[in-house]
């Protein structure tokens, strides 16, 4: 069964205030379990700050909408953007809204789309190995890089960082990897292997799903690496080889991609280890990948990621 949840964590209603206060970050949520999906935050209205930063922000964005009856769900996005924004500024999407703090970034120059609405498919995935459900997922991210590529809001040619904590930086990571060829991977599997045919229409259906950088928080990459004898790698390699074999050939496609993993030391809800196994693919197959870590568990401190995520897009 499909679960849709609003996932947009540590945020303030903003709908009619005179002042943006976006502070959550994925530091707020340090003791939250890595597959549970943060509070929502209202998308209503347009509003700009007079602070100095004056960041504009517009709710209720749809960037997918599902392709069968039974997914019949509309996926919504914010976008907090500098009032003064050139056309082809460095871009952000955020998956979950919890890595990143919006409006941080917004005041320094950088247009972020907080993906509020996701489809929550991680126990189809971690129970049973669903390739239906994990396509849905990357389908979601996929049609907010389009999204940020193709409406009006965004553009084609500015450099764009996919973000994501938790749970939610393994289907970024996806994405990020398969680039320009999202939609083919996708389609040779579904004609060789029988995988499951597409979930979502884009808005901006048309437009690339190519991104510059990633940056994920606290990640869960077990698709790729697993982590302590639990779902993932091992887990897929046995019940879905065909699965694990589209995966894993994404590796190397684009390593013109460049990666920052960021994870605490004492990390008990998804440790360590498993961001710097991917960081170890990641650097075998030629990318610019770092894994930064830092003193602390399920979280990041608000300034290290703003700071990396800012020097990622800026590159």
């Amino acid at each position: 069964m499909r679960t849709l949840r609003p996932l947009l964590a540590g945020a303030v209603a903003f709908a009619m205030l005179g002042t943006l206060s976006l502070s959550g970050t994925a530091e707020d949520e340090a003791d939250q379990p890595a597959d549970e999906s943060p509070p929502a935050a209202s998308t209503e209205g347009t509003t700009t700050s007079d602070s100095p930063g004056e960041v504009t922000a517009v709710g209720n964005l749809v960037y997918a909408t599902g392709s069968s009856p039974d997914a019949a769900t509309e996926l919504m996005l914010l976008l907090l953007h500098p009032a003064s924004r050139s056309e082809d500024g460095p871009m952000v999407i955020d998956v979950g809204g919890s890595a990143v703090d919006p409006q941080a970034l917004a005041e320094r120059g950088v247009s972020v789309f907080s993906v509020l609405f996701f489809p929550d498919q991680w126990p189809e995935v971690k129970q049973r190995a669903d390739p239906t459900a994990l396509r849905a997922m990357a389908e979601a991210v996929a049609c907010a890089v389009r999204f940020a590529r193709g409406s009006e809001y965004g553009s084609e040619a500015a450099p764009l960082v996919l973000t994501g904590w938790s749970a939610w930086a393994g289907p970024p990571s996806h994405v990020a990897l398969t680039g320009e060829d999202f939609d083919r991977v996708w389609e040779e599997y579904a004609e060789s292997a029988g995988g499951p045919p597409a979930q979502y229409d884009c808005t901006a259906g048309e437009a690339s799903t190519r991104v510059d950088g990633f940056v994920g928080v606290a990640g869960a990459y077990d698709t790729y690496v697993g982590y302590e004898g639990k779902y993932g790698r091992d887990f897929l390699l046995e019940h879905e080889p065909d699965l694990w074999e589209m995966l894993w050939s994404t590796v190397g496609l684009h390593p013109e991609l460049r990666v920052r993993l960021i994870h605490g030391d004492a990390d008990s809800t998804i440790p360590l280890e498993n961001s710097a196994a991917f960081e170890a693919v990641l650097a075998e197959a030629g990318y610019d990948v770092e894994l930064v870590e830092f003193a602390g568990g399920h979280g990041a401190p608000p300034d290290l990621v703003l700071e990396t995520v800012v020097d990622l897009v800026a590159l």
